[in-house]
């Protein structure tokens, strides 16, 4: 049971990490269409997005 857990777990970490990834990337959008491709809230986010991609790579 402790192994159906921890799959679980896993499986919801998951769909979290790629919530917030598709929050960060319309997040993204937004401000690149609000501020710029160069302004420095535009390059943050995108900062994170990188982050929560190379988590969930790290993940698969």
């Amino acid at each position: 049971m402790k192994t159906e857990k921890s799959v679980q777990d896993r499986q919801e970490t998951r769909a979290e990490l790629l919530k917030h990834i598709e929050e960060l990337r319309c997040l993204m959008v937004k401000t690149i269409k609000d501020k710029g491709l160069d302004h420095p809230k535009t390059i943050e986010v995108s900062q994170q997005l990188d982050c929560l991609l190379n988590k969930f790579e790290s993940k698969v």
